[in-house]
């Protein structure tokens, strides 16, 4: 429902009786916290657009925003936005953050995948997603302490790793990091592709991935503004993406860069990959569905959703406007179950 899709796009609560959180403050949030429990994947959409000293990228954020929206439409998964995000610190504690849920931590997924939408550079050897305050044109730019690099990324999910490792049931966590960004070179220094990407070896999760939308100096393509870009089109396909169901999530990361591929080879955005084997051939971000029967009770169920929604909200509007017989007339007629304060219209005089 509305709500319920609001709150899966809410930032971690913070409320002093939830476990979710160290210093929790501020209420409701116990239906949010238990959401995060017995997930079979967690994915955190990061969305950065609003740079403020170089070029905005207006469909970033709306990006994350859609691809949160996706997955959290798929039973046992789970989506969280993070955006307004400034300072290299913002984005590792976001990360940490998502990843320090108690509901994650009771009992980790299989599947933790972090999708990053933004501007992106290579400084040398390392590549580097940009804060929305970073300013890589500046003479006294540090991108090693202004941005983070990628590889970074997964040393924040080694400790989640690790932990996962310790528990009595011990879990075994694939780790997939998708960059939609940029990798222009900002300074001089050797392209060697050793560390530009991989993790150390010793700060690395046991299974990890890398999809990124470009290779070594190129630009990724944002699209037409109020759009999605190429790339993250891909990603949402209905028949193809990484959320359509019974599809693979390495065969959904192969056809999308294929796709990319095949409209924006003329531009040089070439898509990369690394360690795509590390994700299960049968992992699916959105389990199969089984049969035509199957597919058809699915959109049944969806068209009556959305069917009982629309007759609850003109069952409300004829209440507001005093048409409480009819609102109750026709709520019999329709055979509907007696929606919110339906059953004190009836006992109102409605003469």
């Amino acid at each position: 429902d509305v709500l319920g899709a609001i709150l899966h796009c809410l930032p971690p609560c913070r409320i002093q009786s939830c476990h979710c959180a160290k210093g929790c403050k501020s209420a409701p949030c116990s239906d949010h916290c238990k959401s995060w429990r017995n997930l079979h994947a967690a994915i955190l959409c990061i969305g950065l657009g609003e740079y403020t000293e170089i070029a905005r990228l207006p469909n970033a954020v709306g990006d994350a925003r859609e691809l949160c929206a996706q997955a959290n439409a798929v039973s046992g998964c789970r989506a969280e936005v993070l955006e307004k995000l400034h300072s290299e610190k913002a984005i590792r504690v976001g990360i940490g953050k998502f990843l320090d849920r108690e509901g994650l931590k009771e009992k980790p997924p299989k599947l933790v995948c972090i999708i990053c939408n933004g501007h992106g550079m290579q400084c040398g050897a390392s590549v580097f997603l940009l804060p929305e305050r970073a300013d890589p044109n500046s003479r006294d730019c540090d991108p090693d302490k202004e941005f983070i690099a990628i590889n970074e990324i997964f040393k924040v999910c080694f400790e989640f790793d690790s932990h996962a490792r310790r528990l009595d049931d011990a879990q075994v966590v694939t780790f997939v990091v998708i960059v939609d960004a940029c990798r222009e070179f900002i300074r001089n220094g050797p392209a060697s592709m050793q560390g530009a990407l991989d993790p150390e070896s010793s700060k690395a999760p046991g299974k990890w991935a890398l999809c990124f939308s470009c290779s070594r100096d190129s630009v990724a393509m944002d699209g037409r503004e109020g759009e999605h870009s190429p790339f993250a089109q891909g990603l949402l396909d209905r028949d193809n993406g990484i959320f359509a169901p019974g599809v693979p999530l390495k065969t959904a990361l192969e056809e999308a860069c294929r796709r990319l591929g095949s409209i924006a080879g003329q531009s040089g955005q070439t898509p990369l990959t690394l360690r795509l084997e590390a994700i299960d051939s049968a992992l699916c971000i959105s389990p199969a569905i089984h049969s035509s029967v199957d597919v058809q009770a699915q959109d049944s169920t969806t068209e009556a959703d959305k069917t009982d929604r629309d007759c609850n909200e003109l069952v409300r509007f004829l209440k507001d406007k005093g048409l409480s017989a009819i609102a109750v007339q026709f709520s019999e007629t329709m055979g509907m179950e007696l929606v919110e304060d339906l059953r004190m219209l009836q006992t109102e005089d409605l003469e």
